[in-house]
């Protein structure tokens, strides 16, 4: 059975929305759905000790001004971990949680000026994070490891 991904409207190209760079059915350009993020996870979760976990930052979106963003390039090892191309993520990976992922919460300025971004709902669905929470709420979730690995 092919695995199904629901497009989404984001800044993250789509064959909708870019098609000389993705094909339909692929999450990122030559990358069929999750199942290869999901591969790369088992594979990195395989490396890491008992009771430790993974955490992978996205980049942050720099500017050259107030106004005028630099060309956005995501954290090569949060593109190779979640799939995800948008900024100000942060994904966590353990043995105990699988993937939880924490998405950034777009406000009114940010959709009229830079459209509309991936939320936790589209980590979950799109991403085929185990968990997903907004950025704001990382303080409030635990994390039942004992080693962090940056």
């Amino acid at each position: 059975m092919a695995p199904t991904c629901r497009p989404y409207s984001t800044r993250q190209p789509t064959a909708a929305s870019h098609p000389e760079l993705v094909r339909k059915g692929e999450l990122t350009p030559g990358i069929t759905c999750a199942d290869e993020y999901i591969s790369r996870r088992k594979k990195l979760l395989a490396l890491l000790p008992e009771k430790s976990a993974a955490l992978i930052a996205a980049a942050p979106l720099k500017m050259m001004t107030d106004a005028v963003p630099y060309p956005f390039r995501q954290d090569a090892d949060y593109l190779y971990i979640t799939g995800c191309r948008q900024p100000g993520g942060i994904a966590v990976l353990g043995h105990e949680f699988g993937l939880s992922m924490f998405m950034p919460e777009a406000s009114v300025h940010d959709v009229t000026w830079q459209g509309k971004i991936a939320g936790f709902r589209e980590a979950l669905d799109t991403f085929k994070a185990e968990q997903a929470f907004p950025l704001s709420k990382r303080r409030e979730v635990s994390c039942p490891c004992f080693l962090l690995w940056f």
